[in-house]
């Protein structure tokens, strides 16, 4: 695989904020994820890309709690190295985007 790279995010679900012992404000959210990647595979012209949902994104989850399908569109092999790619290489490029997202909600309050 040459490279891979996040290319959009649709979030669903629900996302509030509340107001604990008069002054301190709490994100607390329960989202569904579903991002689109990209890639290209060494000696392959056209791009491969999919999808990674994430089912359950919530305040109170810690890092290693999240848990994640990676999809690719259309079949062979360049699809599966993809696929493979995303699912090994891809995880730290996605842990590092949730524990980001994560931030920015809680920095919201």
């Amino acid at each position: 695989m040459g490279q891979t790279s996040m290319a959009g995010i649709d979030m669903t679900g629900e996302a509030a904020m509340t107001t604990r012992k008069g002054n301190r404000k709490l994100a607390v959210y329960d989202l569904k994820l579903t991002m689109a990647w990209e890639g290209t595979a060494e000696g392959e012209p056209a791009p491969v890309k999919g999808t990674v949902k994430v089912e359950e994104f919530a305040s109170g989850s810690d890092e290693g709690d999240y848990m994640w399908e990676v999809t690719v569109e259309g079949s062979g092999a360049a699809q599966s190295a993809a696929k493979r790619a995303m699912e090994v290489a891809g995880t730290a490029q996605l842990s590092r985007l949730l524990s980001s997202l994560a931030k920015e909600l809680e920095d919201v309050s």
